[in-house]
């Protein structure tokens, strides 16, 4: 299983993420704002997926993005966001984003993608 650091500002999404998560058995860190996340990230810990909010104060999820690719270029990235626009969304994308939820979503449209970095990430073992 993984271990995946969940970065949303919303308490109830937050909450339901992790015990879903460590329901299908993954190791899980969660925080609420942006400024931890990236102390997270330049910290030791081993982390093979992120799943972050986009939109938050006043640390932004693409900050957190940019400082994930930078200090772990191995680790899967999945972008939540209610909108993205044009220019966000390369940014993203050139950063080499994993997948992209729309905001709101089912655990399902989280888990495709995280079932498709799952399966990539066991072929390379």
């Amino acid at each position: 299983m993984a271990k995946i650091l969940i970065v949303d500002d919303e308490p109830d999404v937050r909450n339901m993420l992790e015990s879903v998560l460590r329901s299908e058995g993954h190791q899980v860190l969660s925080t609420s704002n942006g400024a931890e996340a990236i102390k997270i990230l330049m910290g030791m810990e081993e982390i093979d997926i992120m799943v972050t909010d986009l939109h938050m104060v006043p640390v932004d999820g693409v900050e957190i993005v940019e400082t994930g690719h930078a200090e772990r270029p191995d680790m899967d990235i999945i972008v939540l966001s209610a909108f993205i626009n044009d220019d966000t969304f390369e940014k993203l994308v050139n950063l080499g984003v994993s997948g992209f939820v729309d905001k709101p979503f089912t655990l399902e449209d989280l888990f495709v993608p995280i079932r498709e970095i799952l399966t990539k990430r066991s072929g390379k073992k």
